[in-house]
């Protein structure tokens, strides 16, 4: 059992040289997420809920590429702070 929690314990972190431990966990968060969110629609100079359907797709491939979406209710989070639904964006994503 020891054995088996040791294995858990190193796949999740690694040890650095002098023994420090170096967390693995993604460091996504949802303050992350609405940030990049918002840098993202300043490259725009606009605010997320006026970006364009086509600016939409761009950022959320741009999100999905560096793993935002990856987060727990991200799409909940993106549709909201982007001010459309849920479904919307799921759409945007596929096309």
């Amino acid at each position: 059992m020891i054995k088996g929690l040791q294995m858990v314990l190193n796949q999740f972190s690694t040890l650095e040289e002098g023994n420090h431990i170096i967390e693995t966990f993604s460091s996504v968060t949802e303050d992350s997420l609405k940030k990049r969110i918002d840098e993202f629609s300043a490259t725009y100079s606009v605010t997320p809920r006026a970006l364009k359907p086509h600016q939409r797709r761009e950022l959320l491939l741009c999100l999905q590429d560096e793993g935002y979406l990856s987060l727990r209710k991200a799409m909940e989070i993106t549709a909201q702070y982007l001010g459309v639904s849920r479904a919307t964006v799921y759409n945007d994503l596929k096309e």
